[in-house]
């Protein structure tokens, strides 16, 4: 796939300053900035693991005490 991209004059300095930092070709710096994007957004999407999503519902569990007179579960009002 080829991608045109239309950088300002301070995006591309800063492009091209990277590219001779490194020792590489300025499109090497953007391919490289691209995937490093996607890998994150990839990494942010993934599905957390069993114990990982049992440890925040535990979290959550224990963040709303049973004693608290706002949050009436029992439902027992709407038979009174």
């Amino acid at each position: 796939m080829n991608l045109i991209l239309h950088l300002d004059q301070a995006a591309e300095t800063k492009l091209k300053e990277q590219a001779a930092r490194e020792g590489k070709t300025p499109e090497i710096i953007a391919l490289e900035a691209v995937l490093e994007r996607l890998a994150s957004l990839t990494a942010e999407a993934a599905p957390l693991a069993l114990d990982a999503r049992r440890a925040e519902f535990q979290a959550f569990l224990a963040s709303d005490p049973d004693d608290n007179p706002l949050s009436d579960v029992s439902r027992e009002s709407i038979y009174e």
